[in-house]
């Protein structure tokens, strides 16, 4: 296996598009499996970024609970929160689920599929409720 030489260590005249030559199919793999190593909903990180997104959430009910004119009881407080953090949770998973399978079956990046489905729950979705 040898490596194709670059443009510019062929020739050090050569300027623009000519110093870009190079070994394209190789390159492409090497960014696609970096790109899908550190690209992993269920990996470490993926891990990490779900436990903080979950803690964010619960945080934000906690700043709203105290936040509000008539303080409610922790009990009240843990019953009406427990609502939307099942079903929050339930849609998460959801999007996890349909980004890993759709990645699976199209071939495209995990993370870009879970971007397009949490942003259309985000956007379109969460509009449909309020027509």
């Amino acid at each position: 296996f040898v490596k194709q030489k670059t443009a510019y260590e062929m020739q050090r005249g050569l300027v623009g598009s000519e110093m870009c030559i190079r070994d394209s199919p190789q390159i492409e793999d090497n960014i696609y499996e970096d790109y899908v190593d550190r690209c992993a909903i269920f990996g470490k990180y993926g891990y990490f970024v779900q436990v903080l997104l979950g803690a964010l959430c619960i945080t934000a009910l906690v700043v709203k609970r105290y936040s509000d004119k008539h303080v409610r009881s922790w009990t009240v407080w843990l019953m009406d929160s427990s609502k939307q953090i099942f079903g929050n949770a339930l849609v998460h998973i959801y999007n996890l689920a349909s980004a890993s399978i759709t990645a699976e079956i199209a071939n495209l990046f995990p993370c870009r599929c879970y971007l397009i489905f949490l942003l259309t729950d985000l956007f379109i979705l969460t509009s449909l409720c309020y027509i």
